[in-house]
């Protein structure tokens, strides 16, 4: 009987444990899947790098590279780390939403909830519901060609680089009515999609303000 009560007493120890532990790596009644609200907050990845605690609990969108770098936690998918500042990089879980983990490197919007897992000394992680791969697109611009001279070099078959480029995407033939057209609005308009009184940018010569912080297309 003793060494039955002691076996009986591990059997009970060891299944103790496995409850712990299983309950401890598997997702919180709110991690079990990915929220899913109608309306997500758009924030710049510096920002969300630097203010994880303070947007606990809120419904996040962002962009940024995924990386797969050894991590104290070992407990996320990976990490997704801002384009320009190496160091601003955020924990982030897809297993939960059932997502594919994207390709190494790539450049990523993803949309999820900032939770908090009391795990290894606590630690906030975006807890994803959707995440996109961004597709680069290079926009080409010459400054000053005159567009009836382009279309007619183009038909004479004396831009062939540049025909190329059209044949494998495209060229918009777009006509500004509304407003003379000059280098330096032009192009915060075109980087931005706003006009001069949000860019702060009114022609050559005059700009009340720097061009806000988040307008540009990154």
């Amino acid at each position: 009987m003793k060494g039955l009560g002691a076996l009986l007493l591990t059997g009970l120890t060891l299944t103790a444990l496995f409850s712990f532990w299983s309950g401890a790596f598997q997702p919180a009644a709110g991690e079990l899947a990915a929220s899913t609200p109608s309306d997500y907050i758009f924030y710049d990845l510096n920002y969300v790098a630097s203010n994880l605690k303070g947007l606990n609990g809120s419904n996040i969108a962002t962009r940024g590279l995924v990386k797969y770098i050894a991590s104290v936690y070992m407990y996320e998918d990976f990490w997704l780390q801002d384009q320009l500042n190496q160091s601003a990089r955020i924990p982030v879980v897809v297993r939960f939403a059932n997502l594919t983990r994207p390709r190494p490197d790539a450049l990523i919007e993803i949309q999820g909830t900032i939770v908090f897992n009391s795990l290894e000394g606590g630690f906030h992680y975006l807890n994803a519901s959707s995440l996109e791969e961004v597709k680069n697109v290079i926009l080409i611009g010459w400054d000053g060609v005159q567009r009836n001279h382009l279309f007619e070099l183009l038909n004479r078959g004396l831009l062939p680089n540049l025909q190329s480029l059209i044949d494998d995407g495209r060229i918009v033939n777009v006509t500004v009515s509304d407003h003379r057209t000059d280098t330096k609005s032009g192009w915060a308009q075109i980087l931005t999609g706003y006009r001069w009184w949000r860019t702060g940018v009114f022609n050559n010569v005059y700009w009340f303000h720097s061009i806000p912080f988040g307008y540009p297309i990154p």
